[in-house]
């Protein structure tokens, strides 16, 4: 199943790499392969420390034993250097405390740009992981139970039209960097341009922030 979507999403994305400006397809295939190279490693990696990339550094931000501390699970950053440019990623991972083999990357994710939209991890039972996730965040991996562990993944705020508000944001955020890019490249190449630049499109309005919220049982 993975396989067939990993199939899915790059024939998307060489649809969108051959129809970008050639000044920043180099920064589009990188960051795409960066993320899905970085979440495949991880996913199939089985040792802990070791297991990220020599180019990559890793940040904890949250570590959660479950309540029958035989789990951990940690929520982390990771940035990558890709040499002209970085990838960044969020990742949650679960682990067993005592056996090194048992260790599983269940969700993999944009770097969110604000911190208090980074995945909060929550134990609900020594079965039931709990992750919230800023509203309108996309996924890289998600894996829905491991090791008779279900995985939860619940948004902030649960709201399915804000949510597709987001997506929808997002994808006119990057065709307005595809636009901007192309209205550079006009104006540095032809003093008499006077087109006006693309407007920047305003993100939905969102409630609170998720920082502080809890997931539902």
């Amino acid at each position: 199943m993975y396989a067939f979507r990993f199939l899915i999403d790059c024939c998307a994305c060489c649809a969108a790499y051959f129809s970008t400006p050639v000044v920043i397809r180099r920064h589009m295939i990188a960051k795409a392969a960066a993320l899905y190279l970085l979440v495949a490693h991880l996913a199939v990696a089985q040792v802990p420390e070791t297991s990220i990339p020599s180019n990559c550094e890793k940040t904890i931000w949250q570590t959660e034993d479950s309540p029958d501390r035989t789990w951990k699970a940690n929520s982390f950053r990771v940035v990558c250097d890709l040499g002209l440019s970085s990838s960044a990623s969020a990742i949650v991972e679960i682990f067993h405390r005592r056996d090194a083999n048992l260790r599983k990357v269940v969700l993999g994710m944009d770097l969110p740009s604000d911190p208090a939209d980074r995945p909060h991890i929550r134990w609900v039972s020594p079965a039931k992981l709990a992750i919230t996730v800023a509203t309108g965040s996309t996924f890289g991996l998600r894996v829905a139970e491991y090791q008779g562990i279900q995985v939860d993944v619940n948004y902030c705020p649960d709201d399915p039209k804000l949510n597709q508000d987001m997506l929808e944001w997002r994808a006119r955020y990057r065709k307005w960097i595809q636009d901007t890019t192309v209205w550079t490249e006009k104006k540095n190449a032809d003093p008499m341009f006077r087109d006006p630049k693309p407007a920047l499109p305003p993100p939905p309005e969102r409630p609170s922030s998720c920082e502080s919220s809890e997931a539902p049982n």
